[in-house]
């Protein structure tokens, strides 16, 4: 019962954090994951809906839901494809593009820091056990 008590608090602690920074840009946890997606992706930084939900683990309907929201907040634009009109593409916008660029960084430096103390050799420690507790329970 400590474990899982000790695993709520780490992710409430973790999820706080994350969502108070992501505000300060205008966007959500969820909104980031793709939008780091299409960063990822190269330019000119499209994918279609079924390749972000592969890379993102989430539904269609999922992806939908937030592409929706990002949409509506002009940090992504959908489109038909000229040659086959049953394929959507996403593309990030200038502003999705400047919000991904400019939270980046703080992000990283805020991940890292809530990991500063620990070691470099517990923090691989605790990335196994997390990834073996996943596996046994995903």
């Amino acid at each position: 019962m400590r474990i899982s008590l000790l695993l709520r608090r780490t992710i409430e602690i973790v999820e706080r954090r994350r969502v108070a920074l992501l505000n300060q840009y205008e966007l959500t946890p969820s909104g980031i994951d793709l939008l780091a997606t299409l960063r990822r992706s190269g330019e000119p930084y499209r994918r279609t809906p079924s390749e972000l939900a592969r890379a993102s683990l989430l539904t269609a309907g999922g992806i939908s839901q937030r592409l929706d929201r990002l949409e509506r907040a002009g940090m992504v634009t959908r489109s038909i494809d000229e040659d086959d009109r049953r394929v959507i593409h996403v593309q990030l916008t200038a502003k999705g593009l400047a919000a991904i660029d400019g939270v980046l960084g703080p992000y990283m430096a805020q991940e890292r820091d809530m990991l500063s103390g620990l070691t470099e050799r517990q923090q691989a420690d605790l990335e196994k056990l997390l990834l073996r507790f996943l596996a046994s329970n995903g």
